[in-house]
């Protein structure tokens, strides 16, 4: 999930990428770790992350990610969570991910904020 003042951008599994109100997203969920990245310009990050909203959800990335490890990820029609996270951050000015043919959690994890 991304934070877009009062709303999150996320790749959800039964809606693709939506821009919803934060307190909708976060209905019933538990927070367990926020992170916040250090970018050129997060409004850049955030004006491409909602130009994302109707794009579908990214089953292969889901999936298959540890099968095929050397997958294009960055396919604008359709988004798995960490993608679309990696490629806001690359938007916002910020292209840690260029060596990686997928993006996990541990991919997020590993550049420093």
């Amino acid at each position: 999930m991304i934070v877009d003042g009062d709303y999150i951008i996320e790749a959800h599994m039964r809606h693709g990428v939506r821009r919803v109100l934060a307190n909708e997203a976060m209905k019933g969920l538990t927070i367990v770790r926020s992170i916040n990245y250090s970018v050129a310009n997060a409004e850049d990050g955030l004006a491409w992350g909602r130009e994302q909203c109707g794009a579908g959800y990214d089953w292969a990335g889901a999936f298959g990610t540890a099968i095929e490890v050397d997958r294009e990820w960055q396919n604008p029609s359709e988004w798995f969570c960490y993608e679309l996270a990696a490629s806001v951050i690359k938007n916002a000015g910020r292209d840690a991910f260029a060596e990686y043919g997928c993006i996990t959690e541990s991919t997020l994890l590993s550049i420093k904020p």
